[in-house]
């Protein structure tokens, strides 16, 4: 929260705000009928949000992803048997040639994976209720937060995760795409354009609406948006379009 945005505002006759509108903290003003809707900057902010917790947050999320990364999948995982496709700050989205993340422990590891699965997974839910309840709630655990049969992911935020590769287009297939209103675009947020944006590099246009307050009226709008786009600006993009290499900065 930026407090220093933060404004205040008051409603008062003409005469109030022919004093107002000349002092040294007016910032805006607006006229319905015989009042105005007076803006005035605040004299003194009190600056008492602990930024520096949110900020410490964020990086120990990117640490604990980098750790799960590098100490524990490609640790006990051959690379052969992984695809790594996105990665958020709380969630890790992989392709694994198996059923299931354990059965493709390197056999040698196997052993040490038991002792030090603890650290990075919650227990069974075979265990006691109590087991479940507690590692539920226990921060830097991973959870399985869904799976499918594939999944395209173009840019950041925007993805098509397929439940069933022989039935595309479901309503529990999962959506991602940042900025779009879904429900009003779902016939254009479907497998195939997903697929067409990725190798055909082809953008997929759509758009969104709402509701604006302008000059004292409510007025609905409509916004034409590019839904899907090819382009990624956070690496560089390989010649068979699907793997990335670091930016060089």
């Amino acid at each position: 929260m930026d407090k220093t945005k933060h404004k205040n505002c008051k409603y008062v006759d003409e005469k109030q705000f022919n004093k107002m509108k000349n002092d040294f903290w007016f910032y805006d003003a607006e006229e319905y009928g015989d009042k105005f809707e007076v803006i005035m900057t605040k004299k003194s902010i009190k600056q008492d949000i602990p930024v520096q917790v949110g900020y410490g947050i964020l990086q120990d999320a990117k640490l604990k992803m980098l750790q799960f990364c590098y100490d524990c999948v490609d640790k006990y995982i051959d690379r052969s048997n992984y695809q790594l496709i996105q990665m958020d700050t709380d969630s890790n989205y992989m392709a694994l040639a198996g059923e299931s993340f354990e059965e493709l422990i390197k056999p040698e590891m196997r052993e040490e994976f038991e002792l030090d699965k603890h650290k990075w997974f919650p227990r069974p839910r075979t265990d006691t209720p109590e087991h479940k309840a507690y590692d539920k709630r226990t921060p830097g655990l991973f959870k399985l937060e869904n799976t499918g049969d594939g999944i395209i992911a173009t840019c950041s935020k925007t993805y098509y995760l397929l439940k069933d590769s022989n039935k595309p287009c479901q309503e529990d297939d999962k959506i991602s795409c940042k900025g779009t209103q879904q429900k009003r675009n779902y016939e254009d947020l479907i497998w195939n354009n997903y697929k067409s944006c990725l190798y055909n590099q082809k953008t997929i246009s759509g758009e969104n609406s709402g509701i604006r307050y302008t000059d004292h009226h409510m007025q609905v709008y409509t916004q034409p948006k590019i839904i899907l786009n090819p382009v990624y600006v956070k690496g560089i993009v390989m010649n068979d379009i699907v793997h990335i290499a670091p930016l060089i900065l």
